[in-house]
């Protein structure tokens, strides 16, 4: 069995609380500027950064069975039980698209995408500059939405191509390098107060960066929006970078987080939904104090999705004998 880089599995640990975090603060932005601030430096980077470790990690050919049942299968399941929960609980009239991803579960599919696809269109020639300048324009087009994550899909896929296309011996040089930690801490330090005292509390900024909406929708002329877009790519693999230049190398006691990272992002937004829609908490936090208490439970959320019982529970999704029931049919 290849021994786990302890590396990767606390930068994913970081990045999975991250996720959590700034999914259960979302509903908080418009009024507390600080969860604001907080929300638009976590969306900087988490994603792209995710997305880079899950292209590093995607070099390997897996025959394409496994990969839907690891992520297609959970994916179809959680899709429907969003719509359960949004119909049945909530009382929501939401209909069923299996292809428009609820919530979260857009990174389940766009990344089964993006393993599919990557084999076939990295013999095409110059692919990463292309994928680009797809990624900077594609928000020009409005009919581009939140069906099949299409938007996501190009414009995340130049992180993902990154992190496939990384050296592995250069990769482990660089990150383990002592002056660029001490470079990295000072930009991770300058986004964060740059952020806090310059940056507007601006709602742009922050549907900007989730990657999700076209120019239009956001007031943004094709040149302003790809303009923007280039700028946050450049931010985004900037804080990529320094984030992982200060992530330890060696296994602690909250590593085993990045080992369990799909349980934690599938459960978790089904219970984000259900406390925002079913209960009263959102509406009684107004103190600092209670926001913190907020980003407590998040944090100690994620470590118990982690738990086996519910690893149990997607590895027996997994592990469906779909092909009988395709062979059935």
């Amino acid at each position: 069995m290849r021994k786990r880089d302890a590396w990767f599995d606390n930068y994913k640990a970081l990045l999975i609380i991250l996720v959590v975090v700034g999914h259960f603060i979302e509903p908080l932005r418009d009024d507390h500027g600080t969860v604001n601030d907080l929300y638009f430096i976590i969306y900087s980077f988490h994603m792209p950064a995710f997305i880079m470790i899950s292209g590093y990690f995607s070099k390997k050919k897996v025959p394409l069975m496994k990969e839907v049942k690891t992520l297609l299968v959970p994916y179809l399941i959680f899709q429907f039980s969003h719509y359960i929960l949004y119909n049945l609980v909530l009382e929501e009239s939401k209909e069923l698209h299996l292809f428009q991803p609820h919530f979260t579960l857009w990174y389940i599919f766009c990344l089964f995408v993006w393993k599919f696809i990557t084999p076939y269109v990295t013999k095409i020639k110059y692919i990463f500059p292309i994928a680009v300048v797809f990624g900077m324009t594609i928000g020009v087009d409005s009919t581009m939405g939140t069906l099949m994550s299409i938007s996501r899909i190009i414009v995340y896929y130049p992180f993902f191509l990154l992190g496939y296309y990384a050296d592995k011996e250069r990769v482990a040089a660089f990150f383990h390098n002592r002056i660029w930690k001490v470079i990295a801490g000072s930009i991770v330090a300058g986004y964060g107060l740059l952020i806090y005292f310059v940056v507007p509390n601006d709602d742009v900024y922050n549907k900007f960066v989730s990657c999700r909406y076209c120019y239009e929708e956001l007031e943004l002329n094709a040149y302003e929006g790809t303009l923007l877009m280039g700028a946050f790519y450049l931010v985004a693999l900037v804080l990529t970078i320094s984030v992982g230049l200060l992530i330890s190398s060696k296994v602690h006691w909250f590593t085993y987080l990045g080992q369990r990272t799909m349980s934690i992002y599938l459960f978790h937004g089904l219970i984000q939904r259900f406390l925002l829609g079913y209960t009263d908490i959102y509406d009684e936090i107004n103190t600092h104090l209670e926001v913190g208490e907020l980003l407590a439970f998040s944090v100690v959320l994620t470590f118990v999705l982690s738990f086996p019982v519910f690893m149990s529970m997607v590895k027996k999704l997994s592990n469906l004998k779909i092909e009988r029931i395709l062979k059935e049919e």
